[in-house]
């Protein structure tokens, strides 16, 4: 499937925006960066216990769940 150029700028400038919010949390509210803190270190210690592939798409749906509400 190919996008034309003007749905692909557009889809680009969505991601963009996006993450400057995800910046922009992280530079000002304690919440989100308790969060994204607490997620970075699970995903660290999973890593390191070396779970099944199944199990990270469950890490990974909870660490979304929690971060998108």
């Amino acid at each position: 499937m190919k996008l034309p150029r003007e749905a692909l700028k557009r889809f680009v400038k969505k991601f963009k925006a996006a993450i400057d919010g995800i910046i922009v949390g992280l530079k000002t509210d304690r919440s989100i960066r308790v969060q994204w803190l607490i997620a970075v270190a699970v995903i660290a210690v999973f890593y390191l216990v070396r779970i099944e592939p199944a199990d990270w798409l469950w890490i990974v749906f909870c660490i979304g769940l929690v971060v998108s509400v």
